[in-house]
């Protein structure tokens, strides 16, 4: 491994790879061309992604020099967060047995796959001031308040529809009655939406300890959104920046 790479994996790290299998060999750290920023590969058969943000195509990959630790504005807000259990508290890995819980491979797969044909939105649920501050590439921001507004609020409905779910409209009594006896495959209805068409989500937040995003995904289920159409990055913005995933500072208004 080049001397000038192994410098920036510290001691910490080394246990890390070690713990999660990893090999630290040559391959997984090489220089970026373009600005010298020295990188390890996304996986072996990817050294970096591009995914559209604001409009704009960005480039993602993973920076040795600020992997393995937090920036100083998550560090902060986890510090603070962590000292006050409950609520603050560690979150199990699953929500919901048919909600996915998703890591970065799957997020990468995610932007590359779903969002590119316009069948999928990564949500960063966390509120305007957190998302402006830093937020992972290809994320809209949809502040958990959004979620937790009645079902029948503009806003919540103009939500589902960006979605592509469909509002049912008047559903007849023989209808119900069909769907309540289980005679008619209701998986992607919901009482009030049609979410045939509707697009795959992955939701996120503050990482493990942050219920916000659980509390989006629940409210979510509770209008019906089918669960395999979910999915939850537990590790958030804070696992993000701890592999050394590239982050974005929306623009200013």
């Amino acid at each position: 491994m080049n001397k000038n790479c192994l410098r920036y994996f510290s001691h910490s790290a080394w246990i890390s790879a070690l713990m999660l299998g990893l090999s630290l060999s040559p391959s997984l750290c090489s220089a970026d061309p373009g600005g010298g920023i020295r990188i390890a590969p996304i996986a072996p058969d990817m050294p970096y992604v591009f995914v559209v943000h604001q409009g704009r195509s960005m480039k993602i990959q993973r920076s040795i020099e600020t992997s393995f630790k937090a920036a100083q504005g998550i560090r902060s807000t986890l510090a603070i967060n962590s000292e006050a259990c409950p609520p603050f508290c560690l979150l199990p890995l699953e929500l919901d047995s048919a909600v996915k819980t998703v890591g970065e491979l799957e997020i990468i797969n995610f932007m590359i796959g779903k969002m590119r044909k316009s069948q999928g939105v990564l949500i960063d649920v966390r509120g305007d001031r957190e998302y402006r501050m830093a937020t992972i590439p290809g994320s809209v921001n949809i502040p958990v308040t959004v979620f937790q507004k009645d079902p029948w609020d503009k806003e919540f409905v103009t939500m589902l529809e960006g979605f592509g779910a469909v509002h049912r409209g008047e559903v007849s009594s023989i209808t119900r009655m069909l769907e309540d006896w289980g005679l008619v495959d209701t998986s992607l209805l919901g009482k009030d939406w049609d979410f045939t068409n509707a697009k795959d989500l992955i939701l996120w937040s503050n990482g493990p300890i942050s219920r916000i995003s659980p509390t989006a995904i629940n409210l979510l289920l509770a209008v019906g959104y089918p669960a395999e159409k979910i999915r939850w990055y537990r590790g958030g913005l804070p696992a993000w920046q701890y592999w050394g995933f590239t982050m974005v500072n929306a623009p200013k208004r």
